[in-house]
């Protein structure tokens, strides 16, 4: 899915962004998560969703508060699988360092936190 028919949406501390982990037809789902830096310190995060043919927004999160480090998990003591980082590119369009990586297979959502370190974390719905 190219990223230019996708709408940006603003995440802030807290936000949560709903998706579906997998389909028949496209598999397990992905992000490319691209982290702009300067001075040593994360400025902006960019998140877009690849195989999710439901997909409608790519994603922004400012991180000029100065956050030192980057965070992808998921809650493991739940039952879930980690997230799987499998490739690292340079990102044309946001000149940054990027990497692609698998969604936990359980996970239903994912949440930002900004921290001294910028938090993406996976998660599911809990059942009755």
């Amino acid at each position: 899915m190219k990223a230019n028919r996708l709408t940006l949406r603003r995440l802030k501390d807290g936000d949560r962004v709903d998706f579906v982990a997998f389909t028949e037809k496209y598999g397990n789902a992905e992000f490319v998560f691209c982290l702009r830096f300067e001075r040593g310190q994360i400025k902006k995060l960019f998140i877009t969703p690849k195989q999710q043919p439901d997909a409608k927004h790519r994603f922004e999160v400012d991180a000029s508060y100065g956050a030192t480090g980057f965070h992808l998990s998921s809650y493991t003591h739940k039952g879930m699988d980690r997230p799987w980082p499998w490739i690292h590119f340079w990102c044309e369009e946001h000149k940054a360092f990027a990497f692609s990586a698998y969604v936990p297979k359980q996970a239903t959502h994912f949440k930002v936190q900004t921290l001294s370190s910028l938090c993406v974390t996976f998660d599911k719905e809990e059942t009755g």
